[in-house]
């Protein structure tokens, strides 16, 4: 795309920017608009509170949707901060000159990629294959990072694209220090708070005494539909003897935290089934968010996070949900809900833009982690989701 072309955008998107002083909401907007022009998949601004060592702002638009949008940032937060070695060089070439772009392509070769996890699981997935990056503010306290994702197919933002983003720079930066404190860490404004309220799956957050920290508008929903669960006084409550197997199941994942043991695999029978005298059932699982980037995007202390499934007051099952059960990577969650509609290997990987031979890896990988041996049986399970546990 041209100057001249890209030049004809200019003034659309600059009113789009200066909208953001009125909410940062409108940075899905803005993002979504530029990721049609430059034809990126998604557009993000990211804050770091380098007092504190915390995530502390995410926001952005494109191709995603708001259900794989989230899943992957909340995938992305399982990782260790060196899996990712883009950050440490973007870091190292802002303080060495912040006016420069950091285009990952220049260190991330295609062998990386491959054997990377973090690629195969979470960003390949959702056509996050290329970053370009721009430091909007860089000081003893904040890093604020302007980020342009692009697919394999798209490849690397071009030149040209660079050089008109260029132009848009100095206004994104005047709104960034015009509202510089919505940007800072605070226990009112945590980024990991954001993404649980987008979901559609009830959520509840926990603090490692039991203690509710935050939940979404799922969660005050379904507490209008069903009196299994309550939520009085910072508490849950529960009819017995439910209320003490889930003490104890918290009182474990806080000695697996303890004890530094805290690997997902070991909380996959966490699972409690609630079931009144009428038959009516509820299904609360329960994940540690207790990584380095996990504590950093929720508050540096950890949390459990409570999903929770109602058969009769439920959406269509979704990646948070099989994520939760099972311990799917994004990855597996759209292979397996690809096989619940009957997607052949060869069309999900067609669909997937991967191998097919990954794909059989998945599946695999799927039928271990749900006990199953074929997709008729894989299907069976979803069909009538969640399995007993």
């Amino acid at each position: 795309m041209s100057q001249s072309t890209l030049n004809q955008y200019y003034d659309e998107l600059i009113d789009l920017i200066y909208k953001i002083l009125d909410t940062p909401d409108n940075w899905v907007h803005f993002g979504q608009r530029l990721t049609q022009i430059l034809d990126a998949t998604y557009i993000q601004v990211q804050a770091l509170d380098v007092c504190n060592q915390a995530i502390s702002f995410s926001a952005g638009g494109g191709r995603l949707n708001d259900v794989d949008r989230v899943a992957s940032d909340l995938a992305y937060l399982h990782y260790p901060v060196d899996s990712d070695p883009r950050w440490e060089y973007f870091l190292q070439l802002s303080l060495e000159d912040q006016h420069k772009w950091y285009q990952c392509h220049h260190h991330i070769d295609h062998a990386f990629v491959e054997q990377s996890k973090l690629y195969q699981q979470v960003l390949l997935p959702f056509d996050l294959r290329y970053v370009a990056v721009k430091a909007l503010v860089l000081d003893e306290q904040l890093c604020i990072a302007f980020i342009i994702h692009t697919s394999e197919k798209q490849q690397p933002l071009q030149n040209e694209k660079i050089e008109f983003l260029n132009r848009l720079l100095p206004h994104l930066e005047r709104v960034l220090k015009t509202q510089r404190q919505l940007y800072k860490f605070s226990t009112d404004s945590i980024v990991g708070y954001s993404l649980i309220n987008k979901l559609h799956q009830p959520i509840v957050l926990l603090n490692l005494s039991g203690g509710v920290v935050h939940y979404n508008t799922a969660v005050s929903t379904l507490l209008e539909k069903t009196n299994l669960i309550q939520l009085q006084n910072n508490q849950i409550y529960l009819d017995q003897p439910y209320q003490q197997q889930l003490k104890d199941n918290l009182r474990e994942i806080e000695a697996l935290f303890r004890q530094q043991t805290f690997d997902n695999e070991l909380l996959q029978d966490g699972g409690l089934k609630i079931q009144s005298e009428s038959g009516e059932t509820l299904y609360i699982f329960a994940s540690l968010l207790a990584t380095e980037q996990e504590l950093k995007a929720f508050g540096i202390r950890p949390l459990v996070m409570l999903t929770l499934f109602h058969p009769e007051h439920s959406i269509s099952v979704d990646i948070q949900l099989l994520s939760s059960v099972f311990k799917f990577t994004p990855a597996e969650c759209k292979v397996a809900l690809s096989l619940l509609d009957g997607f052949s290997t060869k069309e999900i990987a067609q669909k997937n833009k991967v191998r097919a031979d990954t794909v059989k890896k998945q599946i695999q990988s799927i039928y271990r982690k749900t006990s199953t041996h074929k997709q008729s049986e894989l299907v069976k399970i979803l069909l009538n989701f969640p399995k007993a546990i």
